[in-house]
C-alpha cells in the first residue's frame, strides 16, 4: 500500500500507539474512578484488601508503563 512505501515502519509504530492506549483504558482510568469513587460514596463498612495501597500501587505501574514507552521512542531503551 502507498503508507506502507512511505513509512515502513508505521506498523510498528501504530501498535505502539495502541498498546498506550491499552495501558490509559486498562490500568489508568480504572485505579482512577475507583480513586474518585472512595472518595464521593467512601463507606466505613466496605472493606476490599488492598485498599488506597493497590490504587497508589496501580498508577504507580501505570506511570512506569508510560515513562518506558517514552522512553523507547526517545531511543534510550532497547527495542527488538
Amino acid at each position: 500500500t502507498i503508507g506502507g512505501v512511505f513509512f515502513p515502519n508505521g506498523f510498528h509504530y501504530a501498535i505502539g500507539l495502541v498498546g498506550l492506549c491499552g495501558i490509559v483504558v486498562a490500568t489508568l482510568i480504572p485505579a482512577l474512578c475507583v480513586r474518585a469513587s472512595r472518595k464521593k460514596h467512601g463507606s466505613p463498612l466496605f472493606r476490599v484488601r488492598g485498599g488506597d495501597k493497590m490504587v497508589i500501587f496501580i498508577l504507580g505501574y501505570s506511570v512506569v508503563l508510560f515513562v518506558c514507552y517514552f522512553l523507547s521512542i526517545a531511543g534510550v531503551l532497547p527495542v527488538y
